[in-house]
Formats: structure tokens, C-alpha cells, sequence
């Protein structure tokens, strides 16, 4: 990734990954910022994020972030959005990810 702009949003998914599989009990609001940044960032077309490697960490996280919930978010319509967008993504491996 030579883009300067790509290799920010890859740190800062990494950054991300980090904090939620670190076991570090993360407090519920901040949970819920970061499920709902994923969310806008999936829903947003054309994706900002060029590169399928980006939108599939940020498939990843969603899901990561998703398996530590007892219960759904509060913005299960757009996630289900979110979801739906990913499966028209061109790139098949995105929607291998999504299913």
C-alpha cells in the first residue's frame, strides 16, 4: 500500500484489532463507537476504501466486535445494510467474508 491515506486506515484498523483482541475490557460505549464506525464505513458507497485487504479487516473487526456483544446493537438496521452492501461488493472474497 503505497497510498499515505491506505496506510493510515490500516494502522488504525490494526489498531482496532489490538484493542479488541487484547481481552482489554473494553467499556461499552467505546464498543459501541467502534461497532458503529464500522458500520458507516461499510455503508458508505463507493467504499472509501480502495483495497480489499482494508474492507475485509473491516469485515473482521465487525465480526470480532459483534462475538464479544450479549446482545445485538441498537443499530441492527444498519448492519443489516452494512451487510447487504457487502455482498454486492465486486471482489468475492468480501463476500465470502460477509457469509
Amino acid at each position: 500500500m503505497g497510498d499515505s491515506i491506505e496506510n493510515n486506515r490500516e494502522i488504525t484498523l490494526n489498531i482496532w484489532e489490538a484493542v479488541i483482541n487484547g481481552g482489554a475490557d473494553i467499556h461499552r460505549d467505546l464498543s459501541d463507537s467502534i461497532l458503529q464506525a464500522l458500520i458507516a464505513r461499510i455503508n458508505v458507497t463507493p467504499y472509501p476504501e480502495k483495497s480489499e485487504d482494508l474492507r475485509e479487516k473491516i469485515l473482521e473487526l465487525l465480526r470480532l466486535c459483534l462475538r464479544f456483544r450479549d446482545s445485538l446493537p441498537s443499530s441492527v438496521g444498519e448492519l443489516s445494510v452494512a451487510m447487504a452492501k457487502c455482498l454486492g461488493d465486486p471482489s468475492s472474497t468480501i463476500k465470502n467474508v460477509t457469509e
